[in-house]
């Protein structure tokens, strides 16, 4: 999930006036953003719809034996905040796991996060800032989690809302990239943007990196839940 995804639920905040201000040092400029999305994502001018209804489609529409994972491009935790509402007891069956993973990390944890013993990885990942270069983010827990799923498990990737735009985006490209031999080069890809241009960009991009044809979405977020999200229907997601 990108940041179109995050704008239909009210946040459409950028962060530009931090990052272009020049007198801030970088770990300034991540905490400043940290301390305004946690103001703003907590805020009454919010609402977790878009969410509820994705959570609400998986647990009433999903095929026995299939498994979501969630993962977001964003630093905002709204996904979470969607999650925690249900107050599971258990993991339900159609969820691989209730963990939402940040690739650029998030504003609940910011640059808080733990080290394991080693001291060079982290549990959880760093904050990436748009213009931050990919050959210098640092590995984490987190992520090299997410890869092993992406990569273990032949699958279906749904792509929601995102851009390629800047650094952030296109390290989840990289990931395709780096891995296609494997069998994320054999999974299905499901892209959604109500922005023809950019997905059809987006398209040309992963074309690339896969084997299968790409399946694409010209919709926006909520206005494709609102159709039940018939192309996962189609590939055998959803029933």
């Amino acid at each position: 999930m990108g940041r179109g995804v995050s704008i239909e639920c009210g946040l459409n905040w950028d962060a530009k006036d931090i990052l272009n201000d020049k007198s801030l040092s970088q770990s300034e400029q991540k905490n400043l953003i940290q301390k305004k999305l946690i103001q703003i994502q907590h805020s009454s001018k919010i609402n977790l719809l878009p969410y509820r209804e994705l959570l609400q489609i998986c647990e009433k529409h999903t095929v026995s034996g299939v498994k979501h994972v969630f993962s977001t491009l964003n630093w905002d935790t709204l996904f979470e905040q969607a999650i925690n509402e249900k107050n599971w007891q258990m993991v339900p069956y159609w969820l691989g796991s209730s963990f939402v993973y940040h690739l650029n990390g998030n504003s609940e944890n910011g640059d808080t996060g733990d080290f394991i013993e080693n001291k060079k990885l982290k549990i959880r990942s760093d904050i990436s800032l748009p213009n931050d270069s990919i050959n210098e983010r640092k590995k984490s827990v987190e992520l090299n989690s997410f890869i092993s799923k992406m990569v273990g498990n032949k699958g279906v990737v749904a792509i929601v809302g995102m851009s390629l735009q800047n650094e952030t985006d296109k390290f989840f490209e990289k990931i395709f990239e780096y891995y296609q031999p494997m069998q994320l080069g054999e999974c299905d890809l499901v892209i959604v943007n109500p922005c023809g241009n950019v997905l059809e960009t987006i398209v040309e991009k992963f074309k690339l990196f896969l084997r299968k044809p790409i399946v694409k979405v010209e919709y926006g977020f909520s206005a494709w839940l609102n159709k039940g999200c018939p192309e996962l229907k189609e590939i055998g997601v959803f029933k």
